[in-house]
């Protein structure tokens, strides 16, 4: 009787270790970044290209950290960027901006493209 007992105890504390074990929140070490990019009058710019940076003199020397096409909606979403700022700008335009990433984060910004690269 009392090894049934034992072998009882023992099995609910191994599904009580299994149900704990489960319930843990997952952690993760990176976060994303979505750009939406549009024009002085709101409108969206598709297909254009938008690049990330680990920092300003990286962007302005174009060394760039990763660089993707914005789809029909003019939205591109950078996924499981490293903890850190970010800069970013696209093609054709003087304009940037930055952004800490937290990891574990969504982020979502809006990139306003008012002023044309010179010779554009």
């Amino acid at each position: 009787m009392k090894r049934k007992i034992r072998i009882f105890l023992l099995s609910c504390l191994a599904l009580l270790g299994i149900y704990l074990s489960s319930c843990s929140e997952k952690t993760t070490s990176t976060g994303n970044l979505t750009i939406s990019v549009v024009d002085s009058t709101d409108a969206i710019i598709p297909y254009i290209m938008v690049h990330v940076a680990v920092s300003y003199d990286d962007l302005e020397n174009k060394n760039y950290y990763r660089s993707e096409y914005t789809n029909a909606a003019g939205d591109i979403r950078f996924t499981e960027l490293p903890p850190r700022e970010y800069w970013y700008k696209v093609d054709g335009y003087e304009d940037l901006g930055s952004i800490l990433v937290y990891a574990g984060k969504d982020y979502f910004v809006t990139l306003y493209t008012n002023s044309p690269e010179p010779g554009k």
